[in-house]
């Protein structure tokens, strides 16, 4: 029997090898793009649920709020003090570790390298996470000072083959050298790992780098702080615990302030945007979009397939008649359209694993992913897709199966197809369903690229072409003055400032601690602050409302200049801005006056509200110790790009001259704020792809459907052609039916994405607009997809031979 129905569905699908070719590639293209979608989405929530005890393991996040209760600062990390304090507290608590991200020059014999993945971190960071030791012993990796644990492949860049324990590296932390043997080398964490390290230090390292004052603060948030419990807590009842904590140490008007929370590590990657993160995280909005898409796709291909297989179905109505005629029972009629349906699913799948394979290494290269699918560890999902495809079969069958074995053989016989209005009517509406989907996913990538291209030429308020950003170091902080003088020799250098933070970092130094002289400003609020010079401002373009720029004069720590932004000017509260010039503040116990008001500009991305800003003087002398300090992390350069690649080498020897020990790097500004919105652009390259494939899908089915509609109609359209009918409006007869289809799918769309839409905005402060014509562009360009599809097969049919078209029946 099987060999029969093999035999039979390969006779069928050679017979109309048209049909078949459609009915093939529309299903095989539509579940090749729901596979790779699902890979991708299946890697994003597959986020540290690698580590042994994932669902054990919480991160401590910190909230600063205003005096109306609203939060002000949400940050990922948190006091240095709260680990341990959490440790001896809570005996719920079984480890608690902090991580502190840093980067150093590691110097090794002649090798000097910058390794920005360098952490410093508490013995107990190997019993919270799973991290593969290849060597060393667990218990003593980070017990002491001076203990560093590396990863396999910085063992192999530092020393070849050589076995690396007990090896000694080194660095420079206050132009002291620091010296770290390694103790121990581990695997590399999985790519799914929201954080990432190629050096472990000892946490005791880094104590014996710190203060008194820095290791007993309450309030630099600079540590990454993990807990492992014994069993699952209740998270609101820990939080309040936490808050009469805070309480008991700091007093009732503190914890009033700020509160800490616990959050899941498996929610990290994809449900955390908080400030400072450890890493670059996902969005769960992107993966719920993702996900619809790919319902949408599947819809589409699924509504195809059964449409062409039921529609090519009622074409065989004498064959089931004359079985029926010789004996075949509605059991085996059934089998046999079963069998047909799910043997050419069969083939689908098979095609559509080819496509997946073939694309997939594309697909990787836009999505930032390393995605496999034949591989041992996706079996599983192999198999969940070969039972989809055999579902769909076996729906695509059963209708028909059903449908033709129950008539009677002489009304089979008596006809050469089914004249049945439900049949048709239920092919109506899958067709408006897969226009409604293509319909909506038109209108949101139009959206997607409102929103971008609103980000692109948006006034942030500064300027950011032609400004190449250094990272800076000691060294080049200490001989600023003169780098700057032997840069500006050069006349494609316009400006050289050396700041601590530029355009489109992370704000994370404030300060709720402001006094007017000796009287503390009301309100509970933060103004956050970077530290420039006065060639900051022209460097950037920043626009000044009122007063002027810091000056030449060498400042004190209590005696500096401040420029505020119209914000942090408003939060003052102060009548007007002219009477805030001259005022005396005291802001981290730095005393000084301001001297000027710049217009507010977008320093963070346009997910974020423009902060309150305070720009501090980079430069200053300290009087208690008679000290120059220099808070500069990067230099930024203003050139004319008439002669680029000299310009940026001259940049370079100029910065080697001074520090020879940090490999030199350089990005454009322009390009570093465009790394801000990378999760955007990925959407709208991934969207767009799937968008023009579910629109290829639609034509295939309609193509099909409207070949199977004009064949049934060959009679009416010959005797129509005698009786003096036109091609045109032949054609605009049958194309009629269909742009109505085409009309009510995009009435039924334009809820459905605006909801979609509305819900995605949500992660941007400042966004484009919903505009009307957005969704009527959406919806005149799905009608002309499908004019252009249906017109050709109705042109086709309009003007053939009424003669052939009489005699075809």
């Amino acid at each position: 029997m099987f060999k029969y129905n093999l035999k039979f569905a390969i006779r069928n699908i050679f017979k109309t090898k048209w049909y078949s070719l459609i009915n093939l590639l529309g299903l095989s293209i539509g579940m090749s793009c729901v596979i790779m979608i699902m890979l991708w989405a299946i890697d994003e929530l597959s986020f540290d649920k690698f580590h042994k005890n994932s669902d054990l393991i919480y991160r401590v996040t910190r909230t600063w709020y205003n005096d109306d209760g609203t939060p002000n600062m949400k940050l990922s990390k948190v006091s240095i003090v709260f680990a341990p304090m959490i440790k001896q507290e809570f005996p719920e608590v079984e480890k608690a570790a902090r991580l502190y991200p840093d980067w150093n020059v590691i110097s090794y014999g002649d090798k000097k390298l910058l390794e920005e993945c360098f952490f410093y971190a508490d013995q107990e960071v190997f019993d919270i996470f799973s991290f593969d030791i290849l060597s060393g012993k667990k218990e003593t990796l980070l017990d002491e000072p001076g203990k560093v644990v590396i990863t396999e492949e910085i063992a192999k860049k530092y020393f070849g083959n050589e076995n690396p324990i007990g090896k000694t590296l080194s660095f420079e932390w206050n132009n002291e050298v620091t010296y770290i043997e390694i103790s121990g080398v581990i695997k590399s964490l999985p790519a799914n790992s929201h954080f990432h390290a190629d050096f472990i230090c000892s946490y005791k390292t880094l104590e014996n780098q710190l203060n008194e004052e820095q290791l007993n603060s309450w309030n630099n948030n600079n540590y990454a702080t993990y807990l492992l419990f014994s069993q699952k807590p209740d998270e609101d009842n820990f939080n309040a615990k936490l808050r009469n904590t805070i309480a008991k140490h700091r007093g009732e008007e503190y914890a009033a302030k700020t509160e800490l929370q616990l959050q899941k590590l498996t929610e990290i990657y994809l449900k955390s945007d908080l400030d400072t993160e450890i890493g670059i995280n996902g969005n769960i909005t992107y993966v719920i979009i993702f996900s619809v898409v790919a319902l949408f796709i599947l819809i589409i291909a699924c509504s195809n397939y059964i449409n062409l297989t039921t529609a090519k179905a009622e074409e065989r109505v004498k064959e089931v008649g004359f079985k029926k005629v010789v004996g075949a029972g509605r059991i085996s009629l059934t089998i046999q359209f079963l069998s047909e349906s799910i043997i050419f699913s069969i083939a689908a799948y098979i095609l559509a694993a080819v496509i997946v394979v073939s694309f997939l290494p594309l697909f990787n290269t836009f999505s930032g992913k390393h995605l496999s699918f034949i591989s041992s560890d996706k079996i599983i999902l192999q198999m969940l897709v070969f039972l989809g495809f055999i579902l769909i079969g076996i729906i695509s069958g059963f209708y028909p199966a059903l449908l033709l074995s129950s008539y009677r053989p002489i009304n089979l016989l008596k006809r050469n197809k089914l004249s049945g209005g439900n049949s048709f009517l239920i092919r109506k509406s899958l067709v408006i369903v897969q226009f409604t989907v293509s319909i909506s996913l038109l209108i949101c990538i139009g959206i997607i690229f409102k929103q971008l291209n609103f980000i692109e030429t948006k006034n942030l308020g500064y300027n950011k072409e032609n400004i190449i950003v250094v990272k800076s170091s000691p060294s080049l902080n200490n001989n600023f003055d003169v780098i700057k003088q032997e840069l500006t020799k050069n006349t494609e250098i316009v400006n050289v400032s050396l700041s601590q933070r530029v355009p489109s970092t992370f704000l994370d130094w404030a300060s709720y601690t402001i006094r007017k002289g000796n009287e503390m400003i009301p309100g509970n609020f933060a103004i956050y602050n970077i530290s420039t010079d006065n060639n900051f401002i022209p460097t950037y373009n920043l626009k000044m409302m009122t007063g002027n720029n810091f000056s030449n004069k060498e400042y004190f720590s209590d005696n500096q200049e401040f420029i505020l932004n119209a914000c942090a000017a408003k939060k003052l509260g102060f009548k007007s801005l002219e009477d805030i010039i001259g005022t005396q503040i005291n802001y981290f116990n730095r005393k000084g006056t301001v001297v000027g008001i710049i217009e507010d500009f977008h320093f963070e991305s346009l997910h974020n509200e423009i902060k309150p800003l305070m720009l501090m003087p980079v430069t200053y002398r300290d009087k208690s110790q008679n000290k120059l300090v220099r808070n500069g992390n990067f230099i930024s350069l203003k050139i004319i790009t008439n002669n680029l690649e000299e310009t940026i080498g001259s940049i370079k020897k100029t910065c080697k001259n001074f520090e020879s020990n940090i490999p030199f790097s350089y990005e454009f500004l322009d390009k570093k704020v465009e790394n801000k919105y990378y999760f955007e652009t990925q959407v709208k390259k991934i969207f767009s792809f799937f968008i023009v494939i579910a629109l290829i899908i639609t034509c295939l089915g309609l193509l099909g459907l409207i070949s199977f509609t004009t064949k049934r109609r060959m009679k009416e359209i010959g005797i129509r052609k005698v009786n003096g009918a036109k091609t045109p409006e032949l054609m605009r007869m049958i194309s009629k039916e269909f742009t109505s289809l085409v009309i009510i799918g995009f009435i039924i769309s334009c809820p459905i994405a605006y909801y979609f839409m509305h819900s995605w905005l949500k992660n941007f402060a400042y966004k484009t607009s919903l505009n009307w014509w957005i969704f009527a562009l959406a919806g005149l360009l799905a009608l002309g997809i499908a004019l252009l599809t249906v017109s050709w097969q109705s042109w086709r049919a309009a003007t053939r031979n009424p003669v052939e078209a009489l005699r075809y029946e």
